[in-house]
């Protein structure tokens, strides 16, 4: 019985320390980010100051702001190319080439706006930040900028791939018309 009973106090003991252990380590860590000792080196980032991880915030999430102004402009533009195409139609003319090439716009404003919305969620979560903008996790931090800052030049990539199309099928379509097969 003593053999039990002692086992169960080492049990205890070890579950102890290990819960120890457990708080340390998530704790410490999140303390240590806002102290002002060495900084911890993030990866892809480097070891930048809490304050310029703060302002690479801003910034991107001014990025992410000022792209959708481009999605106002995207929305005017599909409905200009829409009224020219019923404009034409009217007209008798054929307009399934400039049909196909709004289908195609849409299609890429719509994905780039996806992952908008997608760069949006991660740059504005709080992983790694406080409510108030500071850094509370370095590494957490570090890693939603990178992620946040690709995601909006991937729907940069989107909208423009998007404005190409429209264009190249326009100047097309007026060399057509121009030599009279439309």
């Amino acid at each position: 019985m003593k053999n039990n009973l002692s086992s169960g106090k080492t049990l205890a003991k070890l579950l102890s320390v290990l819960i120890v252990i457990a708080v340390l380590l998530t704790v410490v860590p999140v303390a240590y980010a806002e102290s002002n000792g060495p900084l911890t080196a993030i990866p892809g980032l480097g070891r930048l100051p809490n304050e310029t991880l703060m302002k690479m915030h801003q910034k991107v999430g001014g990025w992410l702001v000022d792209q959708e102004a481009v999605f106002v402009q995207a929305g005017l533009i599909g409905a200009t190319y829409d009224d020219l195409i019923t404009a034409q139609s009217k007209k008798k003319k054929d307009v399934t080439f400039l049909k196909d090439a709004l289908s195609s716009f849409l299609t890429e404003v719509a994905g780039a706006r996806d992952v908008n919305s997608q760069a949006g969620i991660t740059i504005f979560s709080l992983s790694g930040w406080k409510a108030n903008g500071e850094v509370r996790d370095r590494l957490a931090a570090g890693e939603s900028l990178l992620l946040g800052r690709d995601q909006v030049k991937d729907a940069n990539f989107r909208l423009t791939n998007a404005i190409n199309i429209l264009r190249k099928s326009l100047d097309r379509w007026r060399v057509l018309r121009l030599r009279g097969e439309q």
